[in-house]
């Protein structure tokens, strides 16, 4: 008699109430094997049809490292594959208008061009609408 048997016998006639010829699937791990069999002899005896599925425990883990590593793996390639796409669209809108990218180093200088007319009226002392800017006395 196994250990399991009363456990197992209760589970499937009261909780679960297994009937005959029905089809019913046993999962487990390594380490769960003997109640597992304990479960498909109880099934076998009250005469159902089971079917024991054992989940390798190191191949699982084994697995699981694997598809850690590609994991890390993709993080850290998904920025670089994202720069060289930004680039490649770069260089094709630059192909496709050249215009377009002359009026984008426009603006840019453009740009940076008031920020150095302001920078140099605060340094002379004048406001940017063109009068001095005077401490009252």
């Amino acid at each position: 008699m196994s250990e399991y048997e009363g456990f197992v016998r209760a589970v499937l006639r009261r909780s679960l109430r297994i009937c005959p010829k029905e089809n019913v699937i046993v999962e487990s791990w390594n380490h769960g094997l003997d109640i597992a069999r304990e479960f498909v002899y109880q099934l076998r005896a009250i005469g159902a049809r089971p079917m024991n599925l054992v989940e390798d425990e190191e191949g699982y883990w084994r697995l699981t490292g694997a598809l850690s590593i590609l994991v890390a793996a993709i993080t850290l390639m998904v920025p670089v594959f994202h720069r060289f796409s930004r680039e490649e669209v770069a260089a094709m809108q630059a192909e496709a208008d050249p215009l377009l990218v002359v009026e984008e180093e426009l603006a840019r200088v453009k740009k940076r061009l008031i920020e150095l007319e302001n920078k140099r009226r605060m340094l002379l002392g004048r406001t940017a609408d063109g009068s001095e800017d005077r401490p009252a006395n």
